[in-house]
């Protein structure tokens, strides 16, 4: 608000507002026509500026259906995004660096709204050299994983590590897959979204996935050379992929 404040001319209304109030405060000392002996009693107006009209004047609010509500009643997903659009602002008017940090928003936003924010901070980030972001999900949160950006994606479990380049890691996946029914890049990309959080771990015993997804788990448990052995919690499934599971090399 201080920034669309700045962009405006309003000091000819402020020195009008200022006089007013300079006129208000002589019709009241006039009233007044307090003194004893040498000392008068009167009053001065106190002029306005720009930064006490935004902090004592002007209060900000949320309007729906022409009715003002409060922060508490917008929902999540426009809360985030109303942030998001206000950083924008401030990003346009800085060039120092600024680090963003974001934890668990799976805790209050749904998955669609995660991603549409995502996306506006892959935005700002390629827009504004200076923005960068780090989200940490929880346990089993929402991962924004796409091609272009999955090396950013860092694992920390039993093993620290990040993912390799997309086209790469994708290639010396399907090296190793068990079946000639292998994944297209797009359920590969599906498919971390849902294991990286079980990655590096014995976690992994005790949660539901399908077969695939812990063939995933297995290839890029391998490919990072995580060897701890690990029982996986295997679905009666095609008996190539079942094998490869039990397979203890």
């Amino acid at each position: 608000m201080r920034q669309k404040l700045n962009d405006i001319n309003i000091m000819a209304d402020i020195d009008d507002m200022n006089d007013r109030l300079s006129s208000i405060s002589s019709k009241i000392n006039d009233k007044l026509a307090l003194s004893i002996q040498d000392i008068n009693y009167h009053t001065e107006s106190i002029d306005f500026n720009a930064e006490q009209l935004l902090l004592k004047n002007f209060i900000p609010f949320f309007e729906f259906q022409h009715q003002n509500i409060s922060f508490e009643f917008v929902d999540n997903e426009g809360k985030i995004l109303f942030f998001l659009e206000m950083l924008e602002e401030t990003l346009t008017t800085t060039t120092r660096k600024i680090l963003l940090v974001l934890k668990n928003m799976d805790d209050y936003l749904t998955y669609p709204s995660f991603i549409l924010a995502c996306r506006k901070l892959e935005k700002l980030c390629t827009k504004f050299p200076y923005f960068q972001v780090i989200i940490f999900p929880s346990n089993e949160g929402y991962l924004y994983a796409r091609q272009n950006n999955i090396e950013y994606i860092n694992i920390i479990s039993d093993y620290v590590a990040h993912y390799y380049q997309f086209d790469f890691l994708f290639n010396r996946f399907i090296e190793q897959y068990p079946t000639n029914q292998v994944p297209t890049k797009a359920n590969f990309l599906s498919s971390i979204q849902k294991i990286s959080s079980y990655l590096f771990s014995k976690e992994i015993e005790y949660v539901s996935l399908s077969n695939k997804d812990l063939v995933t788990i297995k290839i890029l448990n391998n490919l990072y050379q995580y060897n701890k052995k690990i029982n996986y919690p295997i679905l009666d499934s095609s008996p190539l992929e079942i094998k490869f599971l039990r397979d203890n090399d």
